[in-house]
């Protein structure tokens, strides 16, 4: 697996296709987790989803007005009265951590999620960063719910530790700007709404690397997010031409091929008129 989750716990577990557990260090699992889970994978049919993963005991803390404006400004909220976890135009989440019943979703942290091994084998992490790149679990996770669906249900928890310091280092908004922005760029769609959607949370995350900027009087947070940002639009569209490219000279080897037999024709013809 992907290098980063080597800070992960990794545990297999047998249900016809191999499987395994992606525990982060700082989540701990109610005792009956896996059992549960397993239990509702082999209901369902072994080859019925990708992964499942229960729910979270604990959120961090999302006000009411700043959950308003995160919405606004397509960026991850909490949906506290959505159905499921659904995927934005603009790449982030619109979050239900506590649905109702059981639902699939679109994507899924690997903090506490069991696996299909033969799809994570398929849809592998993107390994061109390295160490900590926050979004390559949910950019993988929903390449492999075009396969198979992932569950997630209420019917056990999982807690995620979490530190209120944890978010104020500034080589994280530069890893947020680098890292993420370019795997929702790999997620985002292309029409007209989706890249407005995508621009207005850049604009959003870049104001609030700048508000961290002056509360902390240091410049990185905001140049690490926009440096990083820059940079991953750039690599987005190096890959769109080189796949633009690639895609042009197979259809040019394809034409040339089509093409010989017309060339030839003629000459057969005029073969078969000389020796009438």
């Amino acid at each position: 697996m992907r290098a980063h989750l080597r800070r992960h716990s990794l545990t297999g577990f047998a249900i016809g296709h191999e499987g395994r557990a992606s525990i982060d260090d700082d989540v701990t699992l109610e005792p009956s987790y896996a059992e549960v889970l397993l239990r509702r994978w082999e209901h369902a049919g072994l080859g019925s989803f990708g992964a499942m993963v229960g729910s979270p005991q604990a959120l961090r803390p999302q006000r009411r007005v700043a959950r308003l404006m995160r919405r606004a400004l397509m960026l991850h909220y909490y949906d506290f009265g959505g159905e499921a976890t659904h995927l934005r135009r603009s790449g982030k989440l619109a979050l239900v951590p506590n649905p109702r019943q059981d639902v699939t979703i679109p994507a899924v942290g690997a903090g506490g999620a069991l696996f299909r091994t033969d799809l994570v084998r398929r849809h592998a992490f993107d390994e061109r960063f390295p160490g900590y790149a926050p979004g390559e679990d949910l950019e993988m996770s929903h390449r492999l719910s075009r396969e198979a669906p992932i569950l997630q249900t209420p019917a056990v928890r999982f807690l995620h530790a979490w530190d209120p310091r944890e978010r104020d280092s500034a080589s994280r908004s530069g890893l947020r700007g680098r890292c993420e922005t370019y795997f929702r760029l790999r997620q985002v769609g292309r029409s007209p709404l989706d890249r407005v959607a995508f621009a207005v949370s850049v604009a959003a995350e870049t104001i609030l690397a700048g508000l961290d900027s002056l509360r902390e009087r240091d410049s990185a947070h905001l140049r690490g997010y926009v440096g990083g940002a820059r940079e991953a639009v750039r690599e987005r569209r190096r890959d769109d031409r080189r796949a633009e490219a690639n895609a042009e000279g197979s259809a040019g080897s394809d034409a040339r091929g089509k093409r010989l037999p017309s060339v030839d024709a003629p000459r057969r013809s005029r073969f078969r008129r000389l020796r009438r």
